[in-house]
Protein backbone atom coordinates (compact mmCIF):
# COMPACT_ATOMS: atom_id res chain seq x y z
CA UNK A 1 0.00 0.00 0.00
CA UNK A 2 1.40 3.63 -0.66
CA UNK A 3 1.76 5.77 2.03
CA UNK A 4 3.30 9.47 1.74
CA UNK A 5 4.60 10.99 4.47
CA UNK A 6 5.36 14.67 4.72
CA UNK A 7 6.78 16.57 8.05
CA UNK A 8 6.44 20.30 9.02
CA UNK A 9 8.79 21.68 11.36
CA UNK A 10 6.88 25.25 12.62
CA UNK A 11 5.04 25.82 9.59
CA UNK A 12 7.61 24.49 7.05
CA UNK A 13 8.13 21.49 5.12
CA UNK A 14 11.22 19.65 6.03
CA UNK A 15 10.88 16.47 4.82
CA UNK A 16 8.52 14.07 2.23
CA UNK A 17 8.44 10.69 1.61
CA UNK A 18 6.80 8.06 -0.57
CA UNK A 19 7.10 4.34 1.00
CA UNK A 20 5.25 1.00 0.43
CA UNK A 21 3.56 -0.21 3.41
CA UNK A 22 0.37 -1.28 5.94
CA UNK A 23 -2.69 0.16 7.15
CA UNK A 24 -4.60 -1.54 9.81
CA UNK A 25 -7.25 -0.32 11.28
CA UNK A 26 -8.64 -1.97 14.57
CA UNK A 27 -11.32 -1.37 16.86
CA UNK A 28 -9.60 1.80 18.97
CA UNK A 29 -6.49 2.97 16.89
CA UNK A 30 -5.29 3.35 13.84
CA UNK A 31 -1.96 1.64 12.87
CA UNK A 32 0.43 2.79 10.07
CA UNK A 33 3.55 0.36 9.57
CA UNK A 34 6.60 1.25 6.94
CA UNK A 35 10.09 1.38 6.38
CA UNK A 36 11.21 4.88 5.43
CA UNK A 37 13.97 5.93 3.65
CA UNK A 38 17.22 4.70 5.58
CA UNK A 39 15.15 1.18 5.70
CA UNK A 40 14.27 1.96 9.72
CA UNK A 41 10.88 0.91 10.17
CA UNK A 42 7.92 3.23 11.60
CA UNK A 43 5.04 1.86 13.48
CA UNK A 44 2.50 4.82 14.26
CA UNK A 45 -0.61 4.42 16.02
CA UNK A 46 -3.43 6.93 16.25
CA UNK A 47 -6.05 6.71 18.82
CA UNK A 48 -8.88 6.72 17.58
CA UNK A 49 -10.51 9.04 20.26
CA UNK A 50 -7.50 11.89 19.36
CA UNK A 51 -5.84 11.44 22.82
CA UNK A 52 -2.86 10.30 21.84
CA UNK A 53 -0.23 8.99 18.75
CA UNK A 54 2.31 6.40 19.31
CA UNK A 55 5.14 7.05 16.91
CA UNK A 56 8.04 3.54 17.11
CA UNK A 57 11.22 4.48 14.66
CA UNK A 58 14.04 2.66 14.88
CA UNK A 59 14.31 1.75 18.55
CA UNK A 60 12.81 4.93 19.91
CA UNK A 61 8.73 5.56 21.29
CA UNK A 62 7.79 8.87 21.01
CA UNK A 63 4.38 9.15 23.01
CA UNK A 64 2.29 12.26 22.07
CA UNK A 65 -0.42 12.77 24.12
CA UNK A 66 -3.44 15.42 25.15
CA UNK A 67 -1.64 16.18 28.40
CA UNK A 68 2.30 16.94 28.24
CA UNK A 69 4.26 13.91 28.15
CA UNK A 70 7.87 12.53 28.90
CA UNK A 71 9.47 10.65 26.09
CA UNK A 72 13.40 9.22 25.34
CA UNK A 73 14.02 9.75 21.49
CA UNK A 74 16.97 8.32 20.41
CA UNK A 75 18.98 10.64 17.57
CA UNK A 76 22.46 10.16 15.74
CA UNK A 77 23.73 11.94 18.99
CA UNK A 78 22.15 9.93 21.38
CA UNK A 79 19.31 10.13 23.48
CA UNK A 80 17.47 12.82 24.67
CA UNK A 81 14.52 13.24 26.97
CA UNK A 82 11.92 15.02 25.12
CA UNK A 83 8.11 16.57 26.43
CA UNK A 84 5.28 16.72 23.93
CA UNK A 85 1.89 17.49 23.61
CA UNK A 86 -0.61 16.85 20.72
CA UNK A 87 -2.62 19.59 19.89
CA UNK A 88 -4.63 17.93 16.90
CA UNK A 89 -5.69 14.79 15.08
CA UNK A 90 -7.76 15.39 11.71
CA UNK A 91 -8.70 12.25 10.23
CA UNK A 92 -10.14 12.77 6.93
CA UNK A 93 -11.49 9.84 4.02
CA UNK A 94 -12.19 10.15 0.79
CA UNK A 95 -12.79 6.71 -1.22
CA UNK A 96 -9.53 4.91 -2.13
CA UNK A 97 -7.79 7.78 0.19
CA UNK A 98 -7.68 8.01 3.81
CA UNK A 99 -5.40 11.28 5.22
CA UNK A 100 -4.17 11.71 8.81
CA UNK A 101 -2.84 15.04 10.00
CA UNK A 102 -1.44 14.83 13.55
CA UNK A 103 -0.20 18.47 15.36
CA UNK A 104 2.05 17.90 18.13
CA UNK A 105 4.54 20.44 20.28
CA UNK A 106 7.67 19.25 21.32
CA UNK A 107 9.37 21.21 24.20
CA UNK A 108 12.76 21.11 24.89
CA UNK A 109 12.50 23.41 27.86
CA UNK A 110 10.48 26.51 29.38
CA UNK A 111 11.32 28.83 26.51
CA UNK A 112 12.70 26.81 23.71
CA UNK A 113 9.67 24.32 21.89
CA UNK A 114 9.03 23.35 18.09
CA UNK A 115 5.79 22.96 16.39
CA UNK A 116 5.53 19.77 14.58
CA UNK A 117 2.70 18.74 11.39
CA UNK A 118 2.48 15.46 10.36
CA UNK A 119 1.14 14.58 7.51
CA UNK A 120 0.16 11.00 5.97
CA UNK A 121 -1.65 10.15 2.85
CA UNK A 122 -2.81 6.36 2.23
CA UNK A 123 -3.76 5.19 -0.67
CA UNK A 124 -5.84 1.82 0.24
Amino acid sequence: MNIQVTTYINNEKLLFEKNEGDFLEEEKFYQIIYKDKHSELCDIKIDKSGEKVLIKKGGSNLNIGKEITSSQYMTDYGPIDLQTQLLSVEIKEKSKFIQFEMLYRIIFSKVDNQLNKLKILIRR
